[in-house]
């Protein structure tokens, strides 16, 4: 759901991380083949919603920049229902900056969309979207990892920014949480922090160590909610292109809703030369009586295969503890699908579809959403692109449904390279 962008991200506790369960910041144990050792790429999805960036690419400094500029119709411009339908525009600029060296990987982004509509009625809003994250390896045995990023403005505005991506094998896919938006959550921060730490006990074995801490807070709902969760886990890889995995995990919540929860389960990674990817993972999921309710089951999917050399598809799917991006609920229940295809040398359409579910305790409001969008992109010069998109939303929750339609014509500028598109 990129619209905005041309050629083609929350914690682990969300579907956003489907294909970094575990390992979010250093990716899954390297496969040995033979007596070479396979090192598996490592993303960073794109602030401005173009794709991915390789964070093993043989440049040492490269500062990446751009800009979004894009027009469009809006039919429900505050995100509520009951709006009149408005004539918008909207600019976005943003900025990077990636350093690789031998034993450390890094990557720093900034991000800002700014929109403005036809009618003095409505005020101009802003959204912000930063992010960094570092890969390191202390020695042929230990990895670690750190990620951190932060959104912060109107909640509804999230909804015409750049479209956040995460990675399912090579393909980027949009992420459901990132879609989707409250209608009365006025303006929000979102905060989330993690770091993980691997180390390879055997050619074949890892232990690893994660621990995610995410931060929301609602003026429209009054409300401030957090999530700290602590996972352990042993992987094997039992054939190049295919590892095992089991792990515990122990939540626990903060702010609005205090209580504890706690899971175990076992997973799978199976992945063949980036055309086809596999990721499971599940178990049960048991919270404390302060919670009120139980989840029950925890679990994480995904899926990408290349159907041919000029298409891709991907399935998302994911039931894990969470309380940012729509609503300070217990646990989140996603779904999305997408298909990818390059139409000609210079045009490529995306289609995709999701919808996210947020389980809340007595204390809070459960709300729901449901997004689909397509988008074709068109490469006018090697550093300027033009997109036509659509976007639609359905939103319910806490007594308000909102119903909300967009189409944009877009023109993005990217001088540098670097990302891996869509």
């Amino acid at each position: 759901m990129s619209g905005q962008q041309t050629t083609q991200t929350s914690t682990s506790t969300t579907v956003a991380d489907a294909d970094e369960h575990l390992t979010a910041a250093t990716g899954p144990v390297d496969v040995i083949q033979g007596n070479e050792e396979y090192q598996p790429p490592v993303y960073a999805t794109a602030l401005d919603g173009s794709g991915l960036i390789s964070m093993r690419d043989s440049q040492h400094v490269r500062l990446f920049y751009g800009a979004t500029v894009a027009g469009g119709w809006d039919s429900a411009p505050s995100g509520q229902a009951g709006d009149t339908p408005l004539a918008f525009y909207t600019v976005s600029p943003s900025v990077g900056l990636q350093i690789n060296r031998a034993r450390l990987q890094t990557v720093i982004q900034y991000q800002r969309t700014m929109t403005g509509y036809s009618s003095s009625s409505y005020t101009n809003q802003a959204v912000n979207v930063a992010s960094v994250k570092l890969v390191g390896t202390e020695s042929e045995r230990l990895q670690w990892g750190f990620k951190m990023s932060e959104s912060s403005g109107n909640d509804a505005t999230r909804f015409l920014a750049p479209q956040q991506t995460v990675a399912v094998g090579g393909v980027s896919a949009v992420d459901p949480g990132s879609s989707l938006y409250l209608q009365n959550a006025g303006n929000t921060t979102y905060l989330d922090a993690g770091a993980d730490v691997r180390y390879r006990t055997s050619e074949r074995g890892a232990l690893v160590a994660q621990i995610d801490s995410v931060y929301s807070r609602y003026s429209g709902l009054q409300q401030t909610n957090g999530l700290t969760s602590a996972i352990f886990s042993y992987e094997r890889t039992v054939r190049p292109a295919l590892t095992i995995d089991g792990y515990g995990q122990v939540s626990r919540y903060y702010g609005n809703i205090s209580c504890s929860s706690f899971g175990i389960g076992m997973g799978l990674k199976w992945e063949r030369n980036q055309r086809e990817s596999l990721t499971l993972s599940g178990g049960p999921q048991l919270n404390t009586t302060a919670c009120e309710k139980q989840q029950g089951v925890n679990f994480s999917a995904n899926f990408s295969m290349a159907l041919t050399g000029r298409s891709h598809m991907y399935v998302l799917a994911s039931r894990q503890p969470a309380t940012s991006y729509i609503g300070p609920g217990l646990w989140q229940t996603s779904v999305a699908a997408g298909y990818q295809r390059q139409i000609g040398n210079r045009g490529s359409l995306n289609v995709d579809l999701g919808r996210l579910d947020s389980e809340a305790s007595a204390l809070t409001s459960s709300y729901r959403g449901t997004y689909v969008a397509c988008v074709y992109n068109r490469q006018l010069r090697s550093e300027l692109n033009a997109s036509l998109s659509y976007r639609g939303y359905l939103g319910e929750g806490d007594g308000a449904n909102v119903q909300r339609n967009v189409v944009l014509l877009s023109l993005s500028w990217s001088p540098t390279t670097g990302h891996i598109f869509r």
